[in-house]
C-alpha cells in the first residue's frame, strides 16, 4: 500500500468543545480550499480559493488581507508595471475587499491605476448555487472560473517576485 501524500497545510476543526457549553452549534459551518499557485514561503501567496458552506458557495482567486509588505510589493508593481496591471482590468472581474479613502502616500493622487493602488485586498469570485456545486460539471465551471481570474493571478504573482 502507497504512503498517502502529505500535505503541508492543515484542516480546522469545525467542532468547538461543547460538553460544558449550551451551545452546540458547530464552530466552523463552511470549508474553504486554498490552491497556491507557488511561493510557499510568502508571507499570502496569490491562491484560487473555493469556499463551501450552507446558503454561500463562491470560487474566487487573488490575494485577501494581504500583510502589509506584500501590499506595498503589490501597490509598486502597479505603478512601475502598469502594462501588466491592463489584463487584470479588462477582464469583467470585479475585484472586491476593501479600499482607502485616498491614494496611499508615495503614490500621486491622479495616477491611472489609483483605484487599485486604494485597495487593501486584490481578490475576485464567483458565485455558484448549491445545484451547481452538485451537477456533474461542476469542476469545469470551477476550473473556467479559475482561468478567468489567471490574468490577476498571474499579476499579483510578478508582484511577488514568482514565477507564473
Amino acid at each position: 500500500v502507497a504512503d498517502p501524500k502529505r500535505v503541508d497545510g492543515s484542516m480546522f476543526r469545525i467542532y468547538r468543545d461543547t460538553r460544558f457549553s449550551h451551545d452546540k452549534t458547530p464552530y466552523k459551518t463552511h470549508v474553504g480550499l486554498h490552491f497556491w499557485h507557488d511561493g510557499k514561503d510568502l508571507e499570502c501567496p496569490p491562491s484560487f480559493y473555493l469556499h463551501l458552506s450552507p446558503g454561500e458557495i463562491f470560487g474566487g482567486g487573488g490575494c485577501w488581507r494581504p500583510d502589509p509588505v506584500t501590499l506595498r510589493k503589490i501597490r509598486l508593481h502597479i505603478d512601475t508595471a502598469p502594462k501588466e496591471c491592463k489584463p487584470v482590468r479588462a477582464t469583467v472581474l470585479e475585484i472586491e475587499g476593501s479600499t482607502l479613502k485616498r491614494v496611499p502616500a508615495g503614490f500621486p493622487a491622479d495616477h491611472p491605476f489609483a483605484v487599485d493602488l486604494m485597495r487593501k485586498d486584490h481578490f475576485a469570485s464567483e458565485m455558484f448555487s448549491a445545484s451547481d456545486v452538485a451537477s456533474a460539471d461542476f469542476l469545469d465551471r470551477f476550473i473556467e472560473t479559475c482561468r478567468t481570474m489567471s490574468p490577476l493571478m498571474k499579476f499579483l504573482t510578478a508582484a511577488q517576485g514568482q514565477r507564473w
